[in-house]
């Protein structure tokens, strides 16, 4: 979001900024974009598991504990509710290993403080 408040005040992103502007996505919302959007989700429980998701093109694939745990890929031209899991269909194959490995790039892309703040979150008892 920082890239994007920048770019709209005139500003420029401060060097090693993690992200992009999408002001060229809210100047011509039809403009092409190649560029797949990326989530850390912090743990939803006390075993401390990180989620992590990529959205690309009509693609949204997600997993929980590097795929270990759980992992989701959804059509979303298809299925705009991600109600049905495509990860294990042999079809979708491909889709999946070009996903995880947009995932695993990013991952790597990510300062380990920023990755091991997510996993050191917190919860109630």
């Amino acid at each position: 979001v920082y890239p994007t408040l920048a770019a709209l005040a005139g500003l420029k992103s401060p060097e090693g900024l993690h992200g992009r502007s999408l002001l060229p996505l809210l100047e011509n919302p039809a403009k092409d974009w190649d560029h797949p959007a990326y989530a850390m989700h912090q743990p939803v429980n006390r075993d401390g598991k990180i989620g992590r998701s990529v959205w690309h093109g009509t693609w949204h694939y997600f997993e929980w504990d590097g795929g270990d745990l759980v992992r989701c890929l959804f059509n979303l031209t298809d299925d705009p509710e991600e109600k049905k899991n495509l990860a294990n269909d042999p079809a979708h194959a491909e889709t999946l290993k070009r996903l995880q490995l947009l995932l695993r790039q990013e991952a790597e892309a990510v300062p380990p403080d920023r990755q091991a703040l997510a996993a050191q979150a917190k919860f109630p008892p």
